[in-house]
């Protein structure tokens, strides 16, 4: 069956590497933030009345998604407002009490309703919002993956020396896990794109188990009542141009023809278009049904989540697919699946005085320790780089320029110090030297003196020179298929969750804001580099081709660009060149951030343009 066309039709799945949530709590009463891959959550002050339940019908397969405008800098919270310029743009929002940013502008909608209409939490808008992403962005999350989910909630009060205390943190570990009969030796001689695609990719589901951990200890509201808002939207919804686009993308590559149930839910009759009397793929104006997934809602609504987690209808349902694939996993599996409760990993910390409006402020950053990169690498980056100026705009002139390209620099040599340093710290459930692992390489003062130094070589140096002791030195693989939420609720929780399917459609740093004092959009719009340190190529967003000294840097142009000219960005990447760093072009990422400001009360939100995203305030 040869890829599905319609005219000129194309298509793909997300491709974003999480590296997992990161909550920032003030120590002192200033301005909490939350942002994504490493989003932060921050938190308003612990006797902030609890938003109270509105009215609402009782009817639980009411659509859940509304329209919620964005706001304009007008309606910033002071604290925010004065330090803070940028007008806002459709994919930022701005509110008093509680704010949802996800890839979905329906989902962060939807998100807002629970928290406004129905007198939920952070919890309870985090079920919804993250199952209307399974729903209305399949490429990137769904029931077949798994999360790491990092939620806060106030301290209740109580402060010691002028101090307010740190809030309460829990972390859910619910990513996939292989099945029992995935061993080493079945694995052998498998292909790179059976370990991509098909059955032998599927691993035990996570995400909805994390979900139903975080909601039985936070949540307020029925779960049948949340689960059956996304049935509704797998009902019949809307197919949005995100989707339409990494579709048509996804079919290019073939991939629908190697699977003839996704493309008959995925296309339809085409009654008038150039392959009258055949299928074609959905686009924009179309509406998406999944009446299979729907079903599965409804199920686990009723049942809850053991409704999958078993030898249930749908447990069987999944398995006998998986076996139909060419997989190994069973109900036994499902049934032995359980969500991991660890200890975040914690790091005070105190920006120095070139840290904006966070200088001299006692923070706290709370990240997802392994097997998640969040804690140990984001942490680590903000407090080596948090000392000197935050990431210039490029200005005219020559020394300006070589200024902003050093200190660009000075962030790819201390990814590649954090990234090599990942590459020493194991799986917990497999090493029992993590821990003691992660405390000597990313959170001791020692490894940030270290490093720190180091920061200001003239040029890109041999991989080697990044490794520390006992490190190895893999190739980390490609991952897609990822999105994040952040959630701020009005009486203080905050919920950061990154959910992923791995690859594109599954099996079938927010550094500028905290440390640079940027408006959350601008933040979170910046164009973005990466140095992942193996293979040692800098990714960077808008890059077309592979610059060199001699050619030059192109940029494509990018609709992010509004933040920083392609031709300040060029300027970038040449003084990079120059440096002997090596480029490839940068693939997709994403960002959903909510800030909060404690002068007012206020809390502004933005979800990431690259995914068409919409964040909702109010």
């Amino acid at each position: 069956m040869a890829p599905l066309r319609k005219c000129r039709a194309r298509v793909m799945w997300l491709a974003a590497v999480a590296v997992g949530p990161l909550l920032v709590a003030a120590a002192a009463p200033t301005m909490p933030a939350a942002a994504a891959p490493a989003a932060v959550a921050g938190t308003t002050p612990a006797d902030a009345a609890a938003t109270p339940a509105v009215g609402h019908p009782d009817v639980a397969d009411a659509p859940v998604v509304t329209r919620v405008p964005a706001a304009s800098a007008g309606a910033l919270p002071g604290a925010v407002a004065a330090t803070h310029t940028a007008v806002f743009p459709p994919y930022a929002a701005a509110g008093a009490t509680a704010a949802v940013a996800a890839d979905v502008p329906a989902c962060s909608a939807a998100g807002l309703t629970v928290l406004r209409e129905w007198g939920g939490s952070a919890a309870d808008a985090a079920v919804v919002t993250v199952l209307c992403q399974g729903v209305l962005a399949p490429y990137a999350s769904g029931l077949g993956g798994g999360a790491f989910l990092l939620a806060t909630a106030p301290a209740g009060g109580g402060e010691a020396k002028g101090r307010r205390t740190p809030p309460r943190v829990a972390y859910y570990d619910a990513r996939e896990v292989a099945p029992a009969a995935a061993t080493a030796e079945r694995y052998a001689n498998v292909s790179r794109e059976q370990i991509w695609s098909g059955g032998l990719a599927v691993g035990v589901p996570g995400e909805l188990a994390g979900l139903a951990a975080l909601h039985a200890d936070a949540g307020r509201l029925p779960w049948g009542r949340l689960v059956s808002a996304a049935a509704v939207m797998a009902d019949a919804t809307p197919v949005t141009a995100e989707f339409g686009r990494r579709l048509a993308r996804q079919n290019e590559t073939g991939f629908l023809a190697q699977w003839p149930r996704l493309a008959a839910l995925y296309t339809v009759p085409d009654r008038d278009g150039c392959g009258r009397g055949k299928r074609r793929l959905l686009r924009v104006g179309d509406t998406l049904r999944q009446p299979a997934l729907a079903a599965t809602l409804r199920a686990i609504a009723a049942g809850g989540p053991g409704a999958l987690y078993g030898d249930t209808p749908v447990g069987r349902a999944v398995a006998a697919a998986v076996a139909d694939a060419g997989g190994r996993l069973t109900t036994a599996d499902l049934a032995a699946y359980t969500v991991a409760r660890r200890e975040p990993v914690a790091v005070a910390w105190t920006p120095g005085s070139a840290a904006g409006p966070w200088a001299g402020v006692p923070l706290t950053l709370f990240g997802a320790p392994p097997p998640s990169s969040g804690g140990a690498v984001v942490s680590f980056l903000m407090r080596l780089l948090g000392e000197g100026p935050p990431l210039p705009p490029v200005a005219e002139g020559t020394a300006a320029r070589n200024a902003t390209a050093d200190r660009y620099a000075a962030f790819l040599e201390a990814s590649q110090h954090a990234f090599a340093r990942r590459s020493a710290v194991g799986d917990p459930a497999f090493a029992p030297s993590v821990g003691p692992d992660v405390d000597r390489l990313f959170l001791a003062q020692a490894a940030i003196d270290a490093v720190r130094p180091q920061l200001g070589a003239p040029r890109q140096r041999p991989a080697d020179a990044y490794v520390p002791p006992a490190a190895r030195a893999p190739s980390p693989p490609a991952d897609a298929g990822t999105t994040h939420v952040s959630i701020v609720d009005g009486a203080g929780h905050a919920v950061s969750i990154t959910s992923s399917v791995n690859g594109n459609f599954g099996s079938g740093v927010l550094l500028r804001a905290i440390v640079g004092g940027e408006a959350v959009a601008d933040a979170v719009a910046a164009p973005r580099m990466h140095h992942p340190w193996s293979p040692a190529v800098v990714s960077m967003e808008g890059v077309a081709g592979v610059p060199d000294a001699k050619a030059g840097c192109a940029v494509e142009p990018v609709p992010v660009f509004e933040a920083l000219p392609p031709a300040s960005w060029a300027a970038v990447c040449a003084g990079l060149v120059g440096r002997g760093y090596a480029f490839a072009k940068g693939g997709p990422s994403q960002v959903q951030a909510v800030v909060a400001g404690v002068a007012g009360g206020g809390l502004a939100a933005a979800s990431d343009p690259r995914k068409a995203g919409a964040a909702a305030a109010y």
